[in-house]
């Protein structure tokens, strides 16, 4: 889960660090939306094997399903060529 929520921000910058064309920017993007789709995957199993309070494993699914729609949003408002 640390690898995955680091990630998400890691390989935004990376993809507007190294960004030669839109899509590798777009790219980079939908390799942190995995990411993000990740952390939620272990967010809902630790919900289900009870490995974190009810209360605050779902104000983390929250903000991490903010997080996937703010990054699909910004991956379709990328142009698809250069």
């Amino acid at each position: 889960m640390r690898r995955a929520s680091r990630s998400i921000p890691s390989n935004i910058a990376e993809g507007y660090g190294r960004a030669k064309s839109h899509l590798d920017v777009r790219n980079f993007l939908k390799t942190s939306l995995g990411s993000n789709d990740e952390m939620l995957f272990n967010l809902e199993f630790c919900k289900d094997a009870r490995l974190f309070t009810p209360g605050a494993v779902e104000k983390l699914i929250a903000e991490y399903e903010i997080c996937g729609k703010q990054l699909t949003n910004l991956i379709k408002s990328i142009p698809t060529s250069n």
